[in-house]
């Protein structure tokens, strides 16, 4: 049996993404010194063309002592204008995503 294993793009982040023996999408986050702990966050899903398709939620699963492991739960609506939808990720870890003219951008 193959050994299929996920792109880790933001390993230099420590971020790593793998699914679980159930097949769920999990995400673990180094623990940080914010005084917050992130409970819940979501993560844009874009196809090829670069079109918002959904927003993925993860919620916080268990926390050890350099690590929080996370689980997806649910793909939101990109069109939804709930009150509800949890922080995005980056932000909450204080990065910014820097477009083609290397303006911060959220």
């Amino acid at each position: 049996m193959e050994d299929s294993k996920l792109v880790q793009p933001f390993a230099f982040l420590g971020i790593e993404i793998w699914l679980d023996e159930k097949d769920r999408l999990m995400l673990s986050i180094p623990n940080s010194s914010q005084k917050h702990a992130i409970e819940q966050f979501s993560l844009p899903v874009r196809n090829q063309s670069g079109n918002l398709i959904g927003t993925l939620a993860f919620k916080k699963q268990i926390s050890v002592k350099t690590q929080t492991l996370f689980s997806a739960e649910e793909l939101l609506d990109p069109h939804s204008q709930s009150q509800d939808q949890p922080i995005s990720l980056l932000p909450a870890l204080g990065l910014f995503r820097l477009d083609s003219s290397m303006q911060k951008v959220e």
